[in-house]
């Protein structure tokens, strides 16, 4: 299904860089996307929404952005209960998040 879903990314016109959510995803990704002869961050940008601690040990380094979780699981927490209750909430709630960049950001292409 991901290579699928990948290839026709690739159909008409190419991304220059991909955010992938869960690292599994993104090690199946770069696999899928390199026996295809896309490499990063030669021919594409990726990008993890999520660390890993195994990001440690990718040469070149993962770019990927890092935030608390326990803000979003106290939102989620408070959503649910209103739901409990029989109320909706529709209230948008951002959180902080860094980016950490890695060695996977290719140079822009013009």
């Amino acid at each position: 299904m991901l290579d699928r879903g990948l290839d026709s990314l690739f159909q008409h016109t190419p991304p220059t860089a991909l955010i992938i959510s869960e690292s599994l995803l993104f090690t199946a990704a770069q696999q899928h996307l390199a026996r295809n002869g896309i490499a990063a961050p030669e021919n594409i940008s990726l990008i993890c929404d999520d660390p890993d601690p195994l990001f440690a040990w990718y040469d070149p380094a993962i770019s990927y952005f890092r935030w608390d979780p326990a803000p979003l699981v106290r939102s989620a927490v408070r959503w649910a209960n209103l739901l409990a209750c029989g109320k909706r909430s529709h209230a948008k709630t951002y959180y902080e998040a860094k980016f950490v960049e890695g060695g996977m950001i290719g140079p822009v292409r013009h």
